[in-house]
């Protein structure tokens, strides 16, 4: 209801109540007044109709409110919906663009600011509940040949399907990252010493028996890799390098 019509029905409203309290003051004083029953018949009959006919009135204008105010509340509530729904989409929005950021747009996979994320929380998993944890880093073999020889397109194609090699030679609870160029890093909680070696070699052997074919030339790929486990009072960064150095032995 807008703030004019709201101050003028106000104004009315108190107007007929002046009016009907006005109508019961001069039916009592007629009723003290008058002597002839007659006359005091006649004169409350007046007073009485005016009364009713301002009460109608007052239900009239109090209904006219009502109906004003249950417009009033279903133009805010379309309104409320309409700036939800026009949220709801901004927000998805913001979801999909921040989703965008987290990955790497060749790959598909987490992007280096989603690793940093991922290992941060990867850590405070391993702090709070003392729970093992490796971290891989890893390289594609002789890359730069494949470019040379086959065009920076093959190279590109080689990086999307090794990617996704990785990924599915995880477990859900496991993340990889392309951290750059053809590197490639591992994050790997509730792995224990015996069987880090195991699931480093299904992830080469894996992309080991990827059928690369270029010119009509079978190529194999192969990666190194280089996995340190997080020691007690150290940082993930300190194994990260720790694991870098490893890869760069390998």
């Amino acid at each position: 209801m807008r703030a004019h019509e709201t101050s003028h029905v106000q104004q009315l409203k108190q107007q007929l109540n002046k009016e009907i309290n006005l109508r019961v003051d001069n039916a009592g004083g007629i009723i003290t007044d008058v002597e002839d029953l007659l006359d005091l018949k006649t004169q409350l009959t007046v007073q009485l109709s005016s009364l009713r006919d301002a009460l109608s009135r007052k239900e009239a204008l109090e209904s006219r409110e009502q109906t004003i105010l249950r417009k009033s509340i279903e133009s805010m509530r379309k309104e409320l919906n309409s700036i939800t729904q026009e949220a709801n989409s901004y927000k998805e929005k913001l979801f999909e663009h921040q989703k965008l950021n987290l990955l790497d747009p060749l790959t598909q996979l987490a992007n280096r600011t989603a690793l940093e994320d991922r290992m941060d929380q990867e850590y405070r998993n391993h702090i709070r509940f003392k729970t093992p944890l490796w971290i891989a880093v890893t390289d594609i073999d002789f890359f730069k040949t494949v470019n040379d020889n086959f065009g920076h397109s093959t190279g590109d194609k080689t990086l999307q399907v090794i990617a996704m090699a990785l990924k599915n030679s995880l477990r859900d609870s496991e993340f990889v990252a392309r951290y750059g160029g053809e590197e490639f890093v591992l994050l790997l909680p509730d792995i224990t010493q015996e069987h880090i070696s195991t699931l480093l070699n299904r992830v080469r052997e894996k992309v080991k028996n990827i059928p690369f074919k270029f010119k009509n030339q079978r190529i194999t790929v192969t990666l190194s890799i280089g996995a340190a486990q997080v020691m007690d009072n150290e940082t993930i960064e300190e194994a990260f390098e720790r694991a870098d150095a490893a890869l760069y032995k390998a």
